[in-house]
């Protein structure tokens, strides 16, 4: 089971953290019930992460750490210097700040680039 929607805060294009430790969050902290039918029992105590290996692996767990707090530094980095109107997907908008000119140049310039 993939993960990644759990990561989100959905706030500001920033990932879960545990606030206490600055480290990947609990399954308790996102009040994710564990799955105890598995091979390896998953714990309370487990961390939730894009790949379910970081609990098994603490080698894996630290890079998802050193990736969690980049991403969030850069998303807060972007926050900061972005307009309001590049922060959100358009048609999701909810600010009432929009691009000087034509509505569609930043939905038309993002589909040239995919």
């Amino acid at each position: 089971m993939q993960w990644n929607f759990y990561c989100r805060t959905y706030q500001d294009g920033r990932l879960q953290r545990n606030p206490d430790t600055d480290q990947l969050p609990t399954r308790e902290q996102l009040n994710l019930r564990p799955n105890t039918r598995l091979l390896r029992p998953e714990k309370p105590e487990d961390f939730i992460a894009g790949d379910t290996r970081a609990n098994e692996h603490p080698f894996l767990a630290t890079l998802h750490v050193v990736f969690v707090r980049e991403h969030n530094r850069i998303a807060k980095r972007l926050k900061e210097y972005l307009p309001i109107y590049l922060q959100t997907v358009p048609g999701k908008s909810s600010h009432t700040g929009s691009p000087p000119g034509n509505k569609n140049i930043f939905m038309a310039h993002t589909k040239n680039n995919v």
